[in-house]
């Protein structure tokens, strides 16, 4: 057998040179390597660390929401749920006043359907029941400069709110 035909030899011609190999014995040759590992992840571990960086950060999240963050300031005031927050910017402070009804709550009608919320500044805002459970009853405020300066040093912000009749004091938290 010539050295062309046995494989992998090389042969010179005038001007250039010509390989000649075995068909056959190149494809024996590669069934005999370990086939690589296959997947995603083994070929790419910059990629199994970022992916694994993005769920550890979404369990620390979902660990946040669920026992860390600091829960609503909610009331009771005869069946409804009052709740709120307040906020400073600049020198003034800004109030919201959530009344929400639960789904227990019973059906009213006239003079009862209404809240009176009371502002430290002496304003006070009328305004009625929510009917829905779904859709509370939202009263904003704005504390002006002269009136928010004794609140600004304070955690609270009290507001009295009067629903059917009784008045009670609520502490709007400050942030």
């Amino acid at each position: 057998m010539s050295a062309a035909r046995r494989g992998g030899d090389e042969t010179r011609e005038p001007d250039r040179f010509v390989r000649h190999y075995d068909r056959e014995e190149r494809l024996a040759l590669k069934q005999d390597h370990e086939p690589e590992r296959g997947g995603l992840f083994a070929r790419n571990r910059s990629l199994l660390i970022i992916l694994l960086d993005i769920v550890l950060v979404l369990v620390m999240f979902v660990l946040y929401l669920l026992f860390v963050r600091p829960e609503p300031a909610l009331t009771q005031m005869d069946g409804f749920t009052l709740g709120g927050s307040a906020f400073a910017f600049d020198a003034e402070i800004y109030l919201t006043l959530t009344v929400g009804r639960p789904a227990d709550a019973p059906l009213l009608d006239g003079a009862e359907t209404l809240v009176q919320v009371a502002f430290p500044d002496g304003s006070v805002l009328t305004d009625t029941l929510p009917t829905d459970t779904e859709y509370p009853t939202i009263v904003r405020h704005v504390l002006a400069a002269e009136h928010a300066e004794r609140f600004l040093q304070r955690d609270e912000v009290p507001v009295e709110v009067t629903l059917r009749g009784r008045t009670q004091t609520y502490q709007l938290p400050l942030h």
